[in-house]
């Protein structure tokens, strides 16, 4: 991970009283496990990870709606169906939204260029002190700042 101050570190160096690492799958990483894009290998291991019990993964559905209907764009209906069928066998916890969900999505849209999409994942991650898995191209400057683990080389994290 690169990035300001505080972003070095993962948040992932868990002691075993924490229980196994977290991280969150925004639509890039989960559209990259699924149609085995850059950055799906990565994906794949921390969805093996999850199966074993080594890893515990998060995707809000914002994110999983956003997965579905990029995958009906560029791939069609039937990988469409085969997406939204096969999600729910994956260890992946879905993750509803709430009303403080919101509130710090929107918080974050507020003073940052991204999708309203990704700012659930990243507000999930914040509120699960999780890592973000991602390979979106944006710049990301959050506060406090978030561990980010970019798959596929297409992501640019940079702070002031």
């Amino acid at each position: 991970m690169t990035g300001r101050r505080g972003w070095n570190v993962s948040r992932n160096e868990r002691s075993p009283e924490r229980g196994p690492d977290r991280y969150v799958l925004d639509a890039y990483a989960l559209l990259a496990y699924f149609f085995d894009e850059p950055g799906g290998t990565r994906v794949r291991a921390l969805v093996d990870a999850s199966g074993q019990g080594r890893a515990e993964l998060y995707t809000s559905v914002i994110n999983f709606a956003e997965t579905l209907y990029w995958t009906q764009r560029r791939r069609g209906s039937a990988a469409f169906a085969e997406v939204a069928d096969g999600m729910p066998a994956l260890p992946i916890h879905q993750v509803d939204i709430d009303k403080q969900l919101s509130v710090e999505a929107a918080r974050l849209k507020a003073s940052n260029p991204l999708a309203l999409a990704d700012c659930y994942a990243v507000a999930l991650a914040l509120r699960l002190d999780a890592t973000l898995v991602t390979a979106a191209s944006e710049y990301l400057d959050f506060e406090p700042p978030i561990a980010i683990e970019r798959i596929g080389g297409l992501a640019v994290i940079s702070g002031k």
